[in-house]
């Protein structure tokens, strides 16, 4: 899945037939730039008249804040909004005016789930990595031995194992009781452990033989609409439908917050018609869902660390 793909999913969930008036980018825009030109293809005067200060307008990914009304065919901005990133945007490109749930907005949202699957909810990738074992050595930086890549996103060890050679090639287990891994908290110990954790072994593998070291992993962030949750957030593929809901519930969640402000009124309904706690509410069905789901991951992960445990 694709952050494209979970963000279209987190849109039909929170607004399946809301339109957002837009423009088109006219021309490419370069990141920084103060200045937005547009072309407005709807032919729609209110459309453009939208725009005015204290707006807020959104291009892909990014947000800005718009500082003077438009005027023939462009408007004054500042970009990088609210902590967006800024960035070059293609000619064409849909500039969406005061999104309800900006791509940015969904984003941040689904970063937010992504932290708290792999905090409080228990959730995790199953990591590994190959470290050499040496007989005369005790303590091992947790860096694979076969790609150089240091580990990341660290939470905890499963279990170690080693093959030995011809003709046995038996998988063998290094008993849980017999190694630890503790963080380096030292400068000076960095240099030896770059990873920042070292594996402290209080038993023997086989010579020649590469230990493979299971841990668990949490959850990295996505930050580009190409970017794969497998490859770069590390997501388990049985979580692809836990995290567009869990993120369009936290979303509807601040939309509660917003409509019980004093000071505007963001929706054109009557206060009757969307009494206190609606909102929220609206939701109620998405969070038993989303429980669910997390439920059946915790049990999926249970059971996997279970046989491992068991075989190993």
């Amino acid at each position: 899945m694709l952050l494209s793909d979970a963000i279209a999913q987190v849109k039909r969930r929170v607004q399946p037939t809301q339109q957002v008036p837009s423009v088109v980018l006219n021309g490419s825009y370069t990141a920084g730039a103060t200045a937005i030109a547009f072309t407005d293809n709807s032919n729609n005067a209110s459309v453009t008249t939208a725009i005015q200060p204290g707006s807020i307008v959104a291009i892909d990914l990014e947000l800005f804040y718009v500082e003077a009304a438009a005027s023939s065919g462009s408007f004054s901005v500042i970009p990088g909004y609210l902590g967006s990133t800024e960035a070059n945007h293609a000619s064409g490109t849909p500039i969406y005016i005061n999104p309800r749930f900006s791509d940015f907005d969904i984003l941040t949202a689904i970063n937010n789930e992504l932290d708290d699957l792999s905090g409080d909810k228990g959730l995790f990738n199953l990591g590994e990595i190959q470290i050499a074992y040496n007989p005369v050595q005790q303590a091992y930086d947790l860096t694979d031995t076969t790609t150089s890549t240091t580990i990341s996103n660290y939470i905890e060890g499963i279990a170690i194992r080693f093959m030995t050679p011809l003709p046995d090639r038996k998988l063998r287990t290094i008993p849980s009781s017999r190694w630890e891994v503790v963080p380096i908290g030292s400068t000076t110990a960095l240099a030896n452990f770059p990873s920042g954790y070292s594996l402290t072994l209080n038993d023997s593998a086989w010579p020649g033989q590469n230990m493979l070291f299971l841990f668990k992993q949490a959850f990295s962030h996505v930050a580009n609409y190409t970017d794969s949750f497998q490859t770069v957030a590390n997501l388990p593929a049985t979580c692809n439908r836990i995290v567009p809901l869990g993120a369009a519930i936290e979303l509807m969640s601040g939309r509660e917050v917003e409509r019980n402000q004093i000071q505007s009124q963001p929706d054109p309904r009557l206060a009757p018609e969307v009494p206190p706690g609606a909102i929220t509410n609206s939701a109620a069905g998405m969070m038993r869902e989303h429980a669910s789901f997390v439920a059946s991951e915790q049990a999926r992960l249970k059971r996997l660390i279970g046989s491992f445990r068991q075989r190993w």
